[in-house]
């Protein structure tokens, strides 16, 4: 799932606890009757957790969901004050870790921090390092293959060959949340970006 879907879905595990899901033979066989025959006992349910809230002062526990005020007011604070908030956002923290371009930022970090360690590298210089017939041989060519394939998986080979088109990829993942226990830092000297993979 992209990255920019995560908010918009909440991820649920189904445990089927046998090989043959499909024979399992449930307590409610006829689930649709079943919920319609406690529907108003999960409803008051709900409106006492809403209620609860607001008495407590609607207190904002935790951040919004994305979805927008009202959401948040009649379902996320009112489901963090019940005691089940955590869940929905270890759920949403899993899903946005398996999109795609959470995946390539994390590769990416990993691959930097493996070809420079704790130094610090401008965007030139991972370009000039990439390309195969300026790469300097004290670095290895697993190092390089990785930050290539790293840099190229998430934004295609302009990314990993073009000096603007990685400066702003970069910049958009400076002082972000760490991927990896890794987060990328930056500083401007003599008017050069310098960059520096930072773990911790």
């Amino acid at each position: 799932m992209g990255s920019d879907l995560v908010r918009r879905f909440i991820k649920i595990d189904l445990l089927a606890k046998g090989a043959r899901p499909e024979q399992h033979e449930y307590r409610h066989a006829d689930l649709v009757r079943h919920v319609q025959s406690v529907r108003a006992e999960v409803i008051t349910a709900v409106l006492t957790m809403q209620a609860a809230w607001f008495a407590a002062g609607a207190p904002q526990l935790g951040p919004s969901l994305g979805f927008g005020p009202e959401f948040d007011s009649l379902v996320t604070w009112p489901l963090a004050y019940a005691g089940g908030g955590d869940a929905l956002y270890v759920k949403r923290d899993a899903l946005a870790q398996q999109s795609p371009e959470e995946q390539s930022k994390a590769a990416t970090l990993l691959a930097l921090r493996e070809w420079r360690g704790d130094a610090e590298w401008s965007a030139a210089q991972v370009v000039r390092d990439i390309d195969q017939d300026t790469a300097p041989a004290d670095f290895a060519s697993d190092k390089i293959n990785a930050l290539r394939d790293a840099l190229e998986a998430g934004g295609g080979r302009r990314r990993a060959t073009n000096v603007r088109s990685l400066a702003q990829y970069l910049t958009a993942l400076v002082d972000q949340p760490p991927r990896e226990g890794l987060a990328l830092r930056s500083r401007i000297l003599k008017g050069r970006t310098l960059y520096r993979v930072e773990a911790g």
